[in-house]
C-alpha cells in the first residue's frame, strides 16, 4: 500500500480486519508529503519509483491508498506485471449507487480537484458533482488533530465547508484517504448525508480480486471467509467500524460491519442507474467484536521515506498499536 502519510492506514486497518496477518508492506512517502500540492509529472514519477520498490519486494498487488495518486498518476502509469488498484473508481461507483438526487459533493486535495478526475468519472455515470479542495485537512490528520471536538479541526471544517456548500447534494465523497480519520467531524457537518469512504471501497474491491492464498497470508493467520460478490441489501457503516465510540448520524458506505440501513436494489431504487459493475459491489462479512491489533498487523511492515520516528508516532496513535518503521529511499 502506498500513501503520502497516515491516510492509507485507514485502508490498511480495514484490510487487516478481513485478512488478519496479511503480508503487507505499507509505504508512507512523507518525504513528498503532501501529494495534494504536487503536479502531475512529479506524482507520476513518484508513483513509478514506488512501484519499482514494490516489485523488488515481490508484491503480488499494489493499492494506491491515496485519492490524489489514484486521480492524477494512476491513469498515466505504464503496464505492470501485477495489479495496481486505486481508490477513485470504487468510490465513484459507491457514490453513484448512494445518491438519490443525482448530485455528489467531492472533497479532495488540490491536485485531485485540478485533475477533474472525480467529476468526469461521476459524469460518466450520469451524476453531477461539485468539488471542494480541502488542503488543510491532510496536515491536521498528520499532526493528530482528528478528534471531532478538536478546536482547530472544528474551525477548519467550518471555514473550508461553509453552510450551503453541498449545493443540494445528498452524498459526500471523501476523495482523500486522510479524510477517513475525520469522519466523525464530517458527520457533524453533513448530518443525514451519505458519506462515501474511498479507502473502504478500495479495500472491498481488493479483497474480492485477491482471494486468500498461502502466499499472501502469514503462517498461522485465521481469516474469515468472503462471500461471492453480490449487490448488498445492507451497506456497512464506517463510523461504527473505525470509530466504535461514535454514534453514526449519517450513512457511511464502506467496508465495515452491517449498519442495518438498507438500500433498494438498483432496479427498484428511485435514483440514477448505477454502472453495471457498480451493482455488483462485493459484500464483506462482520468482523469479530474483539480484536488483537498485534495479531491483525503481525504480517505488516511499515516503511517511510521521510521522518520515520514522526510517522511511527502518528501511525501508532491511529492504529492503537506500537508501529515500527524502517527508513527507505526512492
Amino acid at each position: 500500500l502506498l500513501d503520502s502519510g497516515v491516510g492509507g492506514l485507514a485502508a490498511l486497518s480495514r484490510l487487516c480486519r478481513y485478512r488478519p496477518g496479511a503480508a503487507c508492506v505499507y509505504m508512507a512517502d512523507t518525504a513528498f508529503l503532501p501529494y495534494g500540492a504536487k503536479d502531475a509529472v512529479t506524482l507520476t514519477k513518484r508513483a513509478e519509483a514506488a512501484l519499482a520498490f514494490f516489485r523488488r519486494e515481490k508484491a503480488s498487488a499494489v493499492l494506491f491508498a491515496c485519492g490524489t495518486l489514484s486521480a492524477v498518476a494512476l491513469p498515466h502509469l505504464s503496464p505492470r506485471d501485477f495489479p495496481v488498484f486505486g481508490v477513485l473508481a470504487p468510490a465513484v461507483d459507491a457514490a453513484a449507487c448512494a445518491t438519490e438526487c443525482g448530485r455528489v459533493l467531492v472533497l479532495a486535495t488540490e491536485a485531485s480537484v485540478a485533475s477533474g478526475s472525480y467529476p468526469r468519472a461521476l459524469a460518466a455515470r450520469g451524476i453531477r458533482a461539485r468539488q471542494i479542495a480541502c488542503p488543510l485537512f491532510v496536515p491536521l490528520c498528520e499532526s493528530g488533530h482528528t478528534a471531532p471536538d478538536d478546536p482547530l479541526l472544528r474551525e477548519t471544517v467550518a471555514q473550508t465547508l461553509p453552510q450551503g456548500c453541498e449545493d443540494g447534494a445528498d452524498t459526500v465523497l471523501l476523495g482523500c484517504t486522510h479524510y477517513t480519520w475525520l469522519v466523525p467531524a464530517l458527520q457533524r457537518r453533513f448530518p443525514g448525508a451519505a458519506l462515501i469512504d474511498a479507502a473502504g471501497e478500495a479495500v472491498r474491491v481488493c479483497l474480492a480480486a485477491l482471494p486468500e492464498t498461502a502466499e499472501n497470508i502469514s503462517p498461522g493467520a485465521v481469516c474469515p471467509p468472503l462471500p461471492e460478490a453480490a449487490f448488498p441489501t445492507a451497506y456497512p457503516d464506517t463510523a461504527a467500524h473505525i470509530f466504535p465510540e461514535t454514534a453514526s448520524g449519517a450513512e457511511i458506505f464502506s467496508a465495515g460491519q452491517p449498519s442495518g440501513k438498507e438500500l433498494l436494489p438498483a432496479t427498484q431504487a428511485t435514483q440514477p442507474p448505477c454502472a453495471p459493475h457498480a451493482a455488483k459491489r462485493p459484500t464483506l462479512p462482520p468482523t469479530p467484536e474483539t480484536e488483537d491489533p498485534a495479531r491483525r498487523f503481525c504480517g505488516c511492515r511499515f516503511v517511510c521515506t521521510g521522518d520515520a520516528a514522526a510517522f511511527a508516532r502518528a501511525a501508532s496513535s491511529l492504529l492503537k498499536f506500537p508501529v515500527r518503521v524502517s527508513s527507505v529511499s526512492l
